[in-house]
């Protein structure tokens, strides 16, 4: 199945909505035994993201001048910036998720006493 143009940024759309709305949340009433799989989604979601930069990132490396994009002053640059800063992202996205992974097994081994 073929992307049509726009579906990404559709798609890029909808999960910072979903990451802002998260981010709102009163996080400090979130009840114990929901911390590890909240852990667990974040982790999968920073390992997409960590995709989806390293891929982005791979694209502008790859991009040809004159036909990827218009070959003017300073493009050239500016495509290798991109690739270089996406790459960045990705390994630090690559680190937040293991942080995030190590979290979730962490607190899984805590026996969460029941609020009243």
């Amino acid at each position: 199945m073929t992307e049509q143009p726009g579906e990404s940024v559709e798609r890029a759309t909808k999960v910072s909505h979903e990451a802002k709305a998260l981010s709102q949340a009163q996080l400090s009433r979130t009840h114990p035994s929901d911390i590890p799989p909240l852990t667990h989604e974040i982790a999968d979601t920073l390992d997409s993201l960590k995709q989806v930069t390293a891929q982005l990132s791979w694209w502008h490396s790859r991009a040809v001048n004159g036909s990827d994009y218009a070959p003017d002053e300073g493009a050239n640059l500016g495509i290798e910036d991109a690739a270089a800063q996406l790459l960045a992202a990705s390994r630090f996205l690559s680190a937040a998720r293991d942080a995030v992974t190590a979290a979730e097994t962490a607190t899984r081994s805590v026996r969460w006493k029941r609020r009243h």
